[in-house]
């Protein structure tokens, strides 16, 4: 093996080894979402890190919003909208096949067939959520329209 052979091969290690893993990325964006985990891994460090620093304050904030309902609002409009980015950036990530500087992610096969049934598991979920979201705001609505209306009678025991 000649000088320049082993340069190129020193060099595609390196640059191997330097590769973001799509899985990697695919897992950080399933369990750890509204945090930019996958984003700062990705190499987007203004995004993820602007994610991270405000779902970090959420938390802060809503420790404090109990005796601040103003407060509380904001802290639950702005994870709210957290949440919705990481649903959209977790479609966005999986359909990616580059970092944030242009160079191709590592994916095999495997990498592949465990980040479609992430997808799957994910789009499963969101069906999940969003019928519970909607029986919860019939049940809710039942139960404040029955209030309303007198029909429920409540026993004052002493």
């Amino acid at each position: 093996m000649d000088e320049s052979t082993s340069a190129v091969t020193k060099e595609s290690a390196v640059n191997q080894s330097n590769q973001r893993s799509y899985l990697a990325m695919m897992l950080l964006a399933f369990f750890a979402g509204p945090l930019g985990l996958a984003r700062i891994y990705r190499g987007d460090k203004s995004m993820g890190w602007g994610r991270f620093w405000a779902f970090l304050g959420c938390i802060v904030l809503g420790m404090i919003s109990a005796t601040l309902p103003a407060l509380a609002l904001l802290v639950g409009l702005v994870e709210i909208g957290l949440g919705v980015w990481a649903i959209v950036d977790f479609f966005l990530l999986y359909g990616t096949k580059v970092d944030a500087g242009n160079q191709p992610l590592l994916r095999s096969e495997l990498d592949a067939r465990v980040a479609k049934i992430l997808f799957i598991l994910f789009i499963v979920g969101l069906s999940i959520a969003l019928v519970a979201a909607i029986l919860s705001l019939i049940f809710w609505s039942a139960v404040m329209s029955s209030l309303f209306s007198g029909s429920m009678h409540f026993s004052q025991t002493y």
